[in-house]
């Protein structure tokens, strides 16, 4: 199947093996004698790294950086990561070495980090350096906890707990609705007086919390008003 060929196709050749081409001429007339070439045996192709880029949930400091890596190898060697060195605004920094991931600790909103991956087949070696990611702000968090023993005899008072990875000052916003209708003059308060209350009812409370930026997902909880 390689007879006439020149050049022989790379398809055709496997790390390992040994060639020799021959060789004759032709003037029209007569053949020459068949001339061989030195035997020539096929090296070990490097690795090469497909894909490397930086994955997060949130790209936030809630969450670890990843490295999600694809490489291949056209010998069918088995391709492992050898290196890996993380660059915090393209200085090279001295953490998670040879890691796959970058814990979300070492992390502020507004660094760009990039990696560079090394791979290796055994014998020879691939780097690919992935693109940077800029660390986002991360939305702030809110909580609800009711009093136990919610009578009418006393303020409707929930605590209300707020967080921001961040570090941002936190505002919150509030909703209240009893037996299911918003109650208007409510608004933004963090607790219904003992005037507004009665056996029985059921109160609801919507709390939205913003660091400025962002908004966190609204939470909510409902209780009911105990004779």
């Amino acid at each position: 199947e390689a007879n006439g060929l020149n050049p022989l196709p790379a398809s055709l050749t496997a790390k390992g093996e040994t060639w020799t081409a021959q060789v004759r001429a032709y003037d029209g007339a007569l053949w020459s004698p068949w001339s061989s070439s030195a035997t020539l045996t096929v090296g070990n192709t490097a690795p090469v790294v497909d894909d490397a880029h930086l994955t997060s949930s949130t790209f936030t400091v809630v969450d670890d950086l990843t490295l999600n890596l694809t490489s291949s190898d056209v010998d069918a060697d088995e391709v492992s990561i050898v290196g890996v060195r993380w660059f915090l605004n393209d200085v090279e920094q001295g953490i998670a070495i040879d890691e796959t991931s970058l814990p979300a600790s070492a992390l502020t909103r507004g660094d760009a980090w990039h990696a560079v991956v090394t791979v290796s087949d055994g014998t020879n070696e691939a780097s690919s350096t992935t693109e940077a990611v800029t660390v986002l702000n991360a939305a702030p968090t809110a909580s609800i906890e009711w009093p136990e023993n919610v009578t009418a005899m006393q303020d409707l008072a929930p605590t209300i707990t707020t967080a921001d990875a961040d570090g941002d000052a936190v505002t919150i916003e509030t909703t209240w609705y009893k037996n299911g209708f918003r109650d208007a003059t409510l608004a933004n308060l963090t607790a219904v007086p003992a005037s507004k209350l009665a056996p029985e009812q059921s109160w609801r409370i919507v709390v939205m919390v913003s660091d400025g930026t962002s908004s966190g997902e609204d939470v909510e909880a409902t209780t009911v008003i105990l004779n």
